[in-house]
């Protein structure tokens, strides 16, 4: 299973099927109003949409045989999370959603997304690689159209004994 493109762009902006016009989120929160360098647009997801977006790709994951996914592109991080950072990792998986970014986006990942933030001091690769170690995970998918070799090499270095990265 890999994410190798996104649903729908609107004024060049991933915002999936679930793109909603200018509205408050749930219990009178604001909803989140999303933008890019090129244009700005008014639709505003919840946090419930992004909860949707990951738990549709989570239900997925046993069809292709996977215990967890790592996402590793920006634009897919953003549309399951609302991350608008320029460096993240994001595991997802039957009891994990964890977004593992770097110290300069600490307070702005807490703000933009409900899945757990771990915020890794030095290179985030080697921090996820020594998270995915800890785990016991039998396979891991991985975005295969977008991760580096060397991204990858390093992964599966990392993984324990008996994991496949898939």
């Amino acid at each position: 299973l890999y994410l190798d493109r996104p649903v729908r762009r609107v004024c060049g902006f991933v915002t999936g099927a679930a793109w909603l016009p200018k509205r408050s989120g749930p219990a009178g929160k604001p909803g989140r109003r999303l933008w890019n360098s090129q244009c700005y647009t008014n639709i505003l997801l919840t946090d419930n949409e992004f909860r949707q977006r990951r738990e549709w790709l989570v239900a997925s994951l046993p069809k292709h045989q996977l215990d967890a996914i790592l996402i590793t592109t920006l634009p897919n991080i953003r549309y399951l999370t609302g991350f608008t950072g320029s460096n993240a990792f994001l595991l997802l998986g039957a009891r994990i959603e964890v977004l593992y970014t770097d110290p300069r986006y600490t307070i702005q990942a807490a703000q933009e997304t409900s899945c757990k933030v771990v915020t890794v001091k030095g290179s985030t690769l080697i921090g996820v690689g020594k998270a995915l170690g800890k785990l016991r995970l039998r396979r891991l998918g991985f975005e295969r159209n977008h991760i580096p070799f060397h991204i990858h090499d390093y992964l599966r270095a990392e993984l324990p004994l008996g994991t496949e990265f898939k």
